[in-house]
């Protein structure tokens, strides 16, 4: 019995090791250059900075198909020409919801704890500018973005180096 036990075991054991399971992706992997997107056309910075969410999302998730999420495919999945983004929609088996923001300095801890669930980021709206960037963290009191704008820099950076978008007038945000 002792036998046929341990043998179950080794098998169960044996089958977990070869089994192929996709990893998830590390802060650096999520962070490289190339997972963050410029906006294809005027207009659609909320649309850009969604994909490059959905990106790190698949990415931390181990889907090794996340540079398959676009502008491009999320456009035709649940972009709504002339009106934007839903507040609610699923793309590849992510759910993705909307809420607002109570407003100002407010903004500040809500956004914080939000950026603690959601490691993938989140898209912060600013309606007054209007502009939208992946907020993607929070550390040593500074706030980071990704910004699709073309006026804006590469990758990661500081919020303040965004186009537009602020902490304090932003109004709305969507999450994964």
């Amino acid at each position: 019995m002792r036998t046929r036990i341990l043998s179950m075991v080794m098998t169960v054991l044996l089958l977990a090791a070869m089994a192929t399971t996709a990893s998830a992706a590390t802060y650096e992997e999520i962070n490289q250059d190339g997972v963050f997107l410029k906006q294809e056309r005027r207009g659609t910075c909320t649309l850009a900075s969604t994909a490059m969410m959905l990106r790190r999302a698949a990415m931390l998730n181990g889907d090794e198909n996340w540079a398959q999420i676009t502008e491009a495919s999320c456009r035709e999945a649940f972009w709504r020409s002339g009106r934007g983004l839903p507040y609610t929609f699923s793309y590849q088996g992510m759910t993705v919801g909307h809420a607002r923001l109570p407003g100002g300095q407010a903004n500040t801890q809500v956004l914080i704890d939000l950026l603690e669930a959601h490691p993938e980021g989140i898209m912060l709206h600013a309606a007054c500018v209007p502009h939208g960037v992946l907020l993607t963290e929070y550390r040593d009191g500074q706030f980071y973005c990704a910004d699709p704008s073309e006026y804006a820099g590469t990758g990661v950076i500081p919020i303040e180096e965004a186009w537009g978008t602020r902490v304090e007038n932003s109004n709305a945000y969507w999450y994964v």
